[in-house]
Parts: structure tokens; C-alpha cells; sequence
């Protein structure tokens, strides 16, 4: 483990101990890869992206203890997994009343969801919202260990973003 500092933390020196991180939580082989010109972001803010890859921020710049962008790797790329685990990709738009012809499923039918609204950017921003709440929850109840950081994490994020 890296010691927390003033400078932040660079991705690729916790790569691979995320990668244990989620092959002990998850029974999927996930790859971690890099997005350039980011910062770290709230988890609703990341995109609903099938498959098995994690991209998340070449480096997390030092904000609220010095320890949260440690933290920040660890709790974003649970949640991020867990979208797999927890079922977001299982959606199936035919279980929805009014849509029974629909045969889309996973990011597929999430997008016909929500393009489905009257203000599509506002329902997608209201699921992802949603789903982000439900996914932060379930792994706070599975992983007790995990709720203090993700409760740290999110709550020292929303304070750097206001």
C-alpha cells in the first residue's frame, strides 16, 4: 500500500491491488484501464458500460483527508464492478409495463428507457442517480468494511464538487 500524501495518487500504483481488490468480491475477470484528463468523479457521473473493463483516472489529485484518493480507487471501482455482481446489465425492457414487444436487455434497454421520456438527460441523470444509491447500499450491507470508505469518499467528493 502507498502512503497517503499531499500529492495525490497515481493509478497505476494501486493497479494491481485493485485488481486482487475485485477478483476476491466479484466472480468476473475485470481489467482496469486508464481515462486521461479526468479527476475523480461521483460513480453516477460514470457512463453504464458493459463489459469487462474498469476505466477510471490516471491520478487522483489530494482532496478532503489524505487518504480519500486511496479510498477513492478502491470505492470506485466497487461500485463500478458491482454494477455487473448487482444486476444494472440484467435490465430487460419487456419486464416494463407498456414496452411487453421490447426485446432490448442490459445498456441496450437502459437507453430505450430512458429515451423514452420527455427529457431523456434528465431521466438518465434521475437513473443513474438512482442506480448509484442502490449500488453504494447493497455494498455497504455486503461489504461492512467498505461502507465507511464509500460513505467518506462520497460525501468528500460532493464537498470538492459543490
Amino acid at each position: 500500500m502507498t502512503e497517503p500524501n499531499d500529492q495525490g495518487q497515481p493509478l497505476y500504483e494501486v493497479k494491481g491491488v485493485l485488481t486482487k481488490f475485485m477478483r476476491m468480491l466479484f466472480p468476473l475477470e475485470f481489467r482496469i484501464d486508464s481515462l486521461a484528463n479526468t479527476g475523480p468523479m461521483l460513480p453516477f457521473h460514470y457512463p453504464l458500460i458493459a463489459g469487462e473493463m474498469i476505466y477510471l483516472p490516471e491520478h487522483v489529485d489530494a482532496f478532503g483527508a489524505p487518504r480519500d484518493p486511496y479510498d477513492y480507487f478502491f470505492v470506485t471501482t466497487a461500485h463500478l464492478a458491482a454494477r455487473h455482481d448487482f444486476g444494472t446489465f440484467s435490465f430487460r425492457l419487456s419486464d416494463l409495463p407498456g414496452f411487453d414487444d421490447r426485446h432490448e436487455t442490459g445498456v441496450e434497454a437502459i437507453d430505450s428507457f430512458v429515451a423514452s421520456f420527455e427529457d431523456p438527460a434528465l431521466a438518465g441523470a434521475l437513473m443513474r442517480l438512482g442506480e448509484a444509491a442502490r449500488i453504494d447500499a447493497e455494498l455497504a450491507r455486503r461489504y461492512r468494511g467498505l461502507a465507511p470508505r464509500i460513505e467518506q469518499v462520497n460525501r468528500a467528493l460532493v464537498e470538492k464538487l459543490s
